[in-house]
């Protein structure tokens, strides 16, 4: 911000932003989760030899400071996992991060109508419910629903084929029934979904 350094305060400052950068490149290269930690049994990936304090010495060696600070970005892109999940995970969480402000999360989705005989609440198609409104606009704003669907309280096949997307899309039974899964995800704020990613 213009203020001049003296040489024990730019030297300082220098270790905090390479302490920084090394951080970075480690959590970006190997994750800032224990993959063990994880639900599902998540196998971790084999450790490799990637040293981030030898890996930026040898992307900043002989460069001067513009220069330098193109090699860090090179560095950081060189060191991200070349996985084509960790790049769809990049371009979720850019999306998510879009919607984190949405009007359709500002008011929860209603409870689901009570099931036939004393089953458990789910929607299915054909029927009505009052939360069907709020579910279109969470589901194209998703990208599942085409934009000029029906505005209708009847939960009508553009709407299952669109639930059916998001349901794969989230590792659920793909059938088009709202249930108690369902539902839940469907009610997770875009927020959530970041922090998730992240």
């Amino acid at each position: 911000q213009g203020a001049t350094l003296d040489a024990a305060a730019a030297a300082a400052l220098d270790r905090k932003l390479t302490q920084a950068m090394e951080r970075y490149l480690a959590d970006l290269h190997r994750g800032r989760i224990d993959p063990t930690q994880l639900p599902h049994g998540y196998a971790s990936p084999r450790r490799d030899d990637f040293d981030p304090a030898s890996y930026l010495q040898a992307a900043l060696a002989g460069k001067r400071s513009v220069e330098a600070a193109v090699e860090r970005a090179k560095a950081a892109r060189d060191a991200a996992p070349r996985i084509p999940q960790y790049e769809r995970l990049r371009e979720a969480l850019a999306k998510y991060r879009l919607l984190a402000d949405h009007p359709a999360w500002r008011t929860p989705l209603p409870a689901l109508p009570p099931g036939a005989g004393g089953t458990p609440p789910k929607l299915e198609p054909g029927h009505a419910w009052i939360g069907v409104p709020l579910l279109r606009q969470r589901l194209t704003a998703l990208g599942d629903l085409d934009t000029g669907s029906a505005l209708a309280k009847i939960y009508d096949e553009s709407l299952v084929a669109a639930v059916r997307s998001f349901q794969h899309r989230h590792g659920l039974t793909a059938d088009g029934v709202i249930g108690k899964a369902t539902l839940a995800q469907l009610g997770m704020a875009p927020a959530a979904r970041v922090r998730q990613i992240e």
